[in-house]
């Protein structure tokens, strides 16, 4: 398939006069195979997972590649279904609805009330739902059975929607709740949600002169200016993470060529990141988090991309709870506790990609186990501080650690509250970094774990608070046009620095509660959501 017809498929709007009468042949063909029924001017993918047992559709809708429809489907007329959404079930749209890629929509339940039965052998039950006219649902939306949403809504990006929602309606969150109602004025964003909004919106307008900075065209490949512009991994992954929080590809590689080359780090014999390991005859558990930031940064990106890892980790299943805590005793703790959380941040990370995609059966227990024993119940941290740095390595650490576990797994850190007071001592010494110590990892490594104890406890939020305004601030006077962020802010700034502080800025932005005004969400290692519920 030439590649502006493969395009098509992905951007069917795009479809021309010349392209209808293979459409109308393909449309004949799912009429006579599936009984369904299109108004004019329809276009249904070829590469679209099309197996309804009644579909039918009113004029001009349109389903893009690797969307799924499955069920009873009906869609009034002007519906667009984009890539990678799952329409099942029982499932009645009105005109006009428009659906954002990696939506699932869910007409039907399993059964569960018998706790004597699994729940696959339990019968299926099927309330429907209904969408009214003139919906827009955001990106990676869930819908489940039994939902009514009323005409006129809108239903934000990353939305779950578990109850009605009533016409007129800004709704989102998990689970989704009525944000205003659209008949009533907006008010104007003011003070620090105002600069936040407008601070977004320039980003995304400048986002991609970042990238074409980064693009190298006599290598064909991104590269890194604070890094001398070398060639990295890393710097594929950046510039995929960066163009995936405001819902975009970057725009030098098409996704199937940006997928197939992230794809080619893995070591398709082992499925580990350990081409260049430096130890002689190195046992399971070492081979796991080996090089194991790729797992961070390749994986993390290639889930942007809307696929994964190709390789089964075949060394996780031989790692045994006793060789894995001999490695966890063996961690520099004392001395370097930043290197020892992101041995942990590797290995948990390695077991989330066996787990959410290669039917991993892993069980993490002895590895929550041991961190639970050993989390200190006076610092609420792991390991100790150094004369010379205080507790940068141990608070450092902490990011990295919980960020790949704690985080990642949606698993309560053992003592949040002391947690909160060791951190923000830490950030007393270092005079909060905002004008000294300043880095990307840094702020990170203070603003994540924050805002991650604060899901368990409201222990100091003023405190917390005060803080996050004062980084959001001084955060928003660093970005340089057509370059993005510095690592460090007054060195080169780069993909790395791009990426880091977009993160910091929205998880900041999060614990105030004004994450909306900003129009980008970090996908990949930064995300804020929970990846696989244990």
């Amino acid at each position: 398939m030439k590649h502006t017809e493969y395009k098509k498929e992905y951007l069917p709007w795009l479809m021309t006069e010349e392209d209808k009468p293979a459409q109308q042949a393909w449309q004949e063909h799912l009429r006579n195979k599936y009984n369904a029924t299109f108004g004019g001017d329809c276009v249904i993918s070829q590469k679209a997972a099309f197996y309804p047992s009644h579909f039918s559709c009113g004029d001009a809708c349109r389903i893009a590649a690797e969307s799924m429809v499955w069920g009873h489907v009906h869609m009034g007329s002007e519906c667009t279904v984009n890539s990678y959404t799952v329409i099942a079930g029982n499932i009645r749209m009105g005109d006009m609805v428009r659906i954002a890629s990696n939506t699932s929509i869910f007409g039907f339940n399993h059964g569960h009330e018998d706790v004597e039965k699994p729940f696959c052998r339990q019968k299926c039950t099927s309330k429907g739902i209904v969408i009214e006219d003139d919906v827009w649902i955001g990106a990676n939306v869930v819908i489940v059975d039994g939902v009514h949403v009323g005409a006129h809504t809108i239903l934000a990006a990353g939305a779950v929607v578990t109850k009605d929602i009533p016409p007129y309606s800004i709704a989102g969150g998990n689970p989704a709740r009525v944000i205003r109602d659209r008949r009533e004025p907006k008010v104007s964003a003011k003070g620090l949600e105002a600069k936040l909004e407008a601070f977004g919106e320039m980003v995304r307008a400048d986002y991609v002169h970042v990238l074409n900075e980064a693009y190298d065209a006599d290598r064909n490949a991104y590269v890194d200016n604070q890094r001398g512009r070398e060639l990295t991994d890393r710097a594929w992954c950046d510039a995929v993470e960066i163009a995936g929080a405001f819902g975009e590809l970057p725009p030098h590689f098409e996704k199937e060529f940006l997928i197939e080359k992230l794809q080619s780090f893995q070591n398709p014999a082992t499925g580990c990141f350990d081409q260049e390991m430096d130890q002689e005859n190195p046992t399971p558990v070492e081979r796991v988090a080996a090089n194991g930031y790729h797992y961070l940064c390749v994986g993390y990106a290639l889930e942007v991309l809307g696929s994964h890892l190709p390789h089964k980790n075949v060394m996780l299943d031989q790692v045994t709870a006793e060789a894995l805590n001999e490695q966890q005793a063996a961690r520099p703790w004392t001395e370097r506790a930043w290197g020892a959380g992101s041995w942990n941040d590797h290995f948990g990370t390695a077991a989330y990609h066996d787990l959410n995609y290669h039917n991993g059966t892993y069980d993490l227990s002895a590895f929550f186990g041991w961190l639970n024993l050993k989390c200190s119940r006076t610092t609420g941290l792991w390991g100790e501080p150094t004369d010379k740095e205080g507790w940068l390595q141990p608070v450092n650490g902490f990011y990295r650690l919980t960020r790949g576990t704690y985080a990642q797994f949606g698993q309560p850190l053992p003592y949040p509250v002391d947690a909160i007071d060791t951190i923000l001592m830490h950030c007393r010494q270092y005079d909060h970094f905002l004008d000294h110590h300043i880095s990307a990892c840094n702020v990170l490594d203070i603003v994540h774990p924050l805002w991650l104890c604060a899901k368990q406890t409201d222990h100091r939020a003023a405190e917390i608070k005060a803080l996050m305004e004062r980084q959001v601030e001084a955060i928003l006077t660093r970005w340089i046009p057509n370059r993005g962020f510095a690592f460090i802010p007054g060195k080169e700034p780069g993909l790395q620095g791009t990426e880091m502080w977009l993160s910091i800025l929205y998880i900041a932005a999060d614990y105030l509660g004004m994450a909306d005004a900003l129009c980008y969400r970090p996908k990949g290692v930064h995300r804020i959501e929970i990846a696989h519920q244990l």
